[in-house]
């Protein structure tokens, strides 16, 4: 989608968002996710984060089918014009684990307040490929490791950008 909507007017609007880590490194120092806000006019709410526990697809999921999911934590307000960034440094290691129920279905975003709040960011589908979602992974490398591999951008339109960083 080109906007992630997260907020109300005094209905809910909730976003998923998933990025393909397949030749990602399995183990990471730190991983963050990165979302460029849209349109914060007006009032912005906190972002409860939620892990999704089933398979989805951007073309079909709605509220009516969206996965069950897990509280994982809660974040501020974005404030235009800024990245918005969150650490799921654990959450992303469950995923690599390869952990049978740690699979890899991505996050929910739900507003705490829908009174005519908003916290929009821009999607994976956006104009402006640098201000699409990021996830951002740093780790130690090993003797096994080979020099990183970077794809960029992704070809799946239904993915995020991402971003390898190597710490030395």
């Amino acid at each position: 989608n080109d906007v992630l909507k997260v907020g109300g007017w005094y209905d809910y609007y909730h976003s998923q968002i998933r990025f393909d880590l397949s030749g990602m490194p399995l183990v990471a120092t730190q991983a963050r996710i990165f979302l460029f806000p849209q349109d914060c006019a007006g009032g912005t709410t906190n972002i409860n984060f939620y892990r999704n526990g089933a398979n989805w697809q951007t073309s079909t999921v709605a509220w009516s089918n969206a996965p069950y999911s897990n509280w994982v934590g809660l974040g501020p307000p974005p404030t235009q014009g800024w990245w918005y960034s969150i650490d799921i440094t654990d959450i992303y290691n469950q995923w690599r684990s390869g952990t049978p129920g740690q699979q890899n279905y991505g996050l929910k975003m739900a507003p705490t307040n829908n009174a005519d709040t908003w916290s929009n960011f821009l999607g994976s589908s956006y104009g402006v490929e640098w201000q699409r979602p990021q996830i951002h992974v740093y780790y130690n490398p090993t003797g096994t490791d080979s020099l990183p591999k970077f794809k960029w951008p992704l070809q799946a339109p239904s993915y995020a950008n991402r971003n390898v960083s190597q710490e030395w």
